[in-house]
């Protein structure tokens, strides 16, 4: 009833967006922890099945949404859930200012342009 290609687009949409929303939620957002991103991957993931059985695998062919939603569900709910969850677990917090991809570039002087944070300077800054 279902393509091969539309199951491996279904799965990949699945785990893929869950592992993206991860990956978005530690280099997009300063206030992410592992409790949060724990949080977050759990939700995810239970949200993610649940989006796929309820609104695509069980309901009549016209009736199922595009397998091309499941992905965006599955990275949202993991972001969303994991930054919410990091906001109210407040463990372990430390300056991670420079592992967050905004925090990549800053201003040396007055009006020059960005420059780039290297490699060694992220290795070896204590903070």
């Amino acid at each position: 009833d279902i393509p091969l290609l539309e199951i491996s687009r279904v799965s990949m949409g699945l785990f893929g967006g869950i592992l993206l929303g991860a990956f978005m939620l530690g280099l997009l957002t300063y206030r992410t922890n592992a409790s949060g991103l724990i949080a977050g991957l759990c939700g995810g993931i239970i949200i993610s099945l649940a989006t796929t059985c309820f609104f695509y695998l069980i309901p009549a062919r016209e009736d199922r949404i595009s397998f091309m939603w499941l992905g965006m569900v599955s990275k949202l709910s993991v972001v969303i859930i994991g930054y919410t969850a990091s906001i109210f677990c407040k463990a372990g917090r430390r300056n991670i200012n420079k592992y967050v991809i905004w925090s990549r570039f800053s201003r040396k002087g007055g009006g020059e342009a960005p420059t780039e944070v290297s490699r060694n300077q992220l290795l070896t800054d204590p903070e």
